[in-house]
């Protein structure tokens, strides 16, 4: 079952989720921000559901097995790849 999500902000969580339809974002070391989060989470069970449900297909949208699997053959086909341009030359050459 979906859960919401109350995470510290960064950049790289809102290039992945949309804040307050997909995720709740708030100010890292910031213990007020998250009980308010928190609390608005407890007073509006509707919103509550909605962003459990979008934050849930935001993240099978981008961290699928699947999707994720695809990402890694391609981050170590093009290490490969690199590292065969490099075999084939002596990064030593004699003196």
């Amino acid at each position: 079952s979906a859960r919401p999500v109350i995470a510290a902000d960064s950049p790289l969580k809102r290039q992945f989720f949309r804040p307050d339809e997909e995720i709740v974002l708030v100010p890292p070391g910031n213990p007020g921000a998250l009980a308010d989060a928190i609390r608005r989470l407890r007073a509006d069970p509707a919103w509550r559901a909605r962003l459990a449900e979008a934050g849930q297909r935001a993240a099978v949208r981008h961290f699928s097995l699947d999707k994720v699997g695809r990402r890694m053959t391609d981050v170590l086909s093009a290490a490969i790849e690199r590292r065969r341009g490099v075999v084939g030359q002596n990064p030593h050459p004699p003196l």
